[in-house]
């Protein structure tokens, strides 16, 4: 027995799905499932890839969209400085005898 291939086939937008995207084999094709096909783990850049896929579609406009991806991807360039640094830092160790008391 042969898979039949379906051709991917567009959901009409009944106004209140603002992801009503291409469905194949029945399942919907959104950003998110994108960037779960696409193993995008991390949300910054999620939302980059929501924004670049939905571009100009919602209720934004596309100069908007492009900021806030750009925005999103430049907080996951932070991030990944902040790692950096938090996988260098070592909490300090207290030397033997040099406790404070509240007494």
């Amino acid at each position: 027995m042969t898979a039949t291939k379906r051709p991917p086939r567009r959901r009409r937008n009944s106004g209140n799905d603002p992801y009503a995207e291409i469905q194949i084999l029945g399942i919907r094709i959104d950003p998110y499932r994108v960037a779960e096909l696409f193993g995008i783990d991390s949300p910054p850049v999620q939302h980059a890839l929501k924004k670049l896929l939905r571009f100009g579609r919602s209720h934004k406009d596309r100069p908007t969209d492009i900021r806030e991806a750009i925005a999103s991807l430049q907080r996951w360039q932070e991030m990944q400085q902040e790692n950096r640094r938090l996988a260098r830092w070592k909490p300090r160790q207290k030397r033997k005898g040099n406790y404070e008391h509240n007494n």
